[in-house]
């Protein structure tokens, strides 16, 4: 693996059994992360998105392929160093505020806890909770409790919490779905001043389309496949920048068409490829075959 990537996902297959029927969740998916940077996933439910996450946290185990966090090989992995890898090297930020937050602790408290299950001391633990408060702009909200604090205080309270123990990734899992636009714009900053403060790498599974703009890296999933990249350059938080959208290709050369693509030329089971030089021509099958398409 580039000493550069620093999450690498070949073939990953994950299967689930459910009573007796057998899902694929992952059907071979491939994915390259370059360390520090921000990602979002993006696809319909049942796409994979969770999953691929679940997998990313060590919280899943794959059935096949391979998953590697840095310098760890996750499918690999002992139950131990599972927890191990969890506490230190991934932070957790969930949609649902209960799933972040204890609510008979205030949000400085919150922020603590992690650091002191693992160890760290008391003034330590909280000067850096008072440091990442302040960076996601709460330090006003220090002594609240969760009940005090709107839901966009407390997902920015949850992203605090999810860095406390100075993980090199963060997993955010629909980080603004259920707050507005405004609340929504705060979550992100945060987010984006965290990336740029700690270099975090970030991979955020959304449906919020202001935040798929907002990041410079897209990847769509599509049935178990990462299928779209949406790749931004030249850009900055607010304005975007040029995009340019891309097919994916897996290692047997498959390539996943977008169902716009396929409807707006009504294709069906199979479709004319023809070689053009610096590039690949397709076409319906009910096209003429004395057709000469240029």
């Amino acid at each position: 693996m580039s000493s550069d990537i620093f999450i690498e996902c070949e073939n990953l297959v994950k299967v689930y059994k459910i009573g007796g029927l057998e899902v694929i969740a992952l059907k071979g998916l491939d994915l390259q992360v370059r360390s520090g940077e921000m990602i979002a996933l993006v696809g319909p439910s049942g796409s994979g998105k969770s999953t691929l996450m679940n997998t990313l946290g060590a919280l899943d185990t794959p059935s096949a392929g391979t998953v590697r966090v840095g310098k760890h090989d996750l499918s690999r992995m002992s139950p131990r160093e599972k927890v191990m890898f969890q506490r230190r090297e991934v932070g957790f930020m969930w949609q649902q505020a209960d799933r972040n937050l204890l609510p008979y602790l205030t949000a400085q408290e919150n922020v603590e806890f992690p650091m002191i299950l693992d160890g760290t001391k008391a003034r330590d633990s909280r000067q850096r909770a008072q440091r990442l408060l302040t960076l996601v702009g709460l330090e006003h909200r220090l002594n609240h409790l969760p009940k005090q604090l709107s839901v966009g205080e407390l997902q920015r309270t949850a992203l605090a919490v999810a860095l406390a123990n100075q993980p090199d990734l963060l997993l955010a899992d629909e980080p603004t779905g259920a707050v507005d636009s405004q609340a929504a714009n705060h979550i992100f900053d945060a987010l984006h001043t965290l990336n740029q403060e700690f270099g975090t790498t970030i991979v955020i599974v959304t449906h919020d389309h202001t935040v798929i703009k907002r990041v410079n890296r897209v990847a769509g999933i599509r049935d178990g496949f990462i299928t779209t990249e949406i790749i931004r350059r030249e850009t900055d938080s607010r304005t975007g920048g040029t995009e340019q959208e891309y097919a994916v290709m897996d290692r047997v050369g498959r390539v996943f068409l977008p169902p716009t693509y396929i409807e707006t030329l009504d294709m069906e089971s199979r479709i004319r490829l023809l070689l053009q030089g610096d590039h690949i021509s397709l076409y319906p099958e009910y096209e003429s075959e004395n057709a000469n398409p240029r």
